[in-house]
């Protein structure tokens, strides 16, 4: 059995991949998303491993997680994007220093869809013994959308800083 999605939504084409990373990726709005450790962020793309999407060269790497960690400008991981044009684009929330060593951890909390219980699914459990993990509804979509506003609403009175990111499947809220 396949996976199921709310009304008007499916896995992305190779075609709308390489559209949206030539045309949509800003690397204008990655660098200000990281300011000054841009150059110290390691990135991480997931070619084809949920979709089962992918170039047909990189079959043998479609659900392998591969690092991007030695480049020597944004436009460098754009290149490695538009190559492998993946499913998911990931980056290490780490924050590094100078000698590599880790001294920090960005905050962000990731709620998605398909972990919501469901009245007409059932539980992520019960997805995932369907084959269908990644499946979602319209009603689990309005529901984790309800709670990131919650969770949102709750970050903010401890937080001045937060953004939320609509991810193509749920929400990311960073506390900044």
């Amino acid at each position: 059995m396949g996976y199921y999605f709310p009304s008007g939504m499916r896995p992305s084409t190779l075609d709308e991949r390489l559209e949206f990373y030539s045309k949509e990726f800003s690397l204008g709005k990655v660098a200000e998303w990281f300011g000054n450790r841009s150059d110290k962020v390691q990135f991480a793309v997931i070619i084809g491993r949920h979709t089962r999407i992918y170039p047909p060269k990189y079959a043998d790497d479609a659900s392998t997680t591969i690092i991007i960690d030695r480049y020597e400008s944004l436009e460098d991981v754009k290149a490695y994007v538009l190559e492998f044009l993946p499913e998911g684009v990931y980056y290490d929330r780490n924050i590094y220093a100078e000698d590599g060593q880790v001294i920090g951890q960005e905050l962000a909390f990731d709620l998605d869809p398909e972990n919501v219980t469901c009245p007409i699914h059932g539980t992520l459990e019960d997805k995932l013994r369907r084959h269908q993990g990644l499946s979602f509804c319209e009603l689990e979509l309005q529901i984790v959308k309800a709670q990131t506003l919650g969770l949102y609403e709750h970050l903010a009175r401890q937080f001045t800083k937060l953004r939320v990111v609509y991810s193509g499947r749920g929400f990311h809220i960073h506390v900044l």
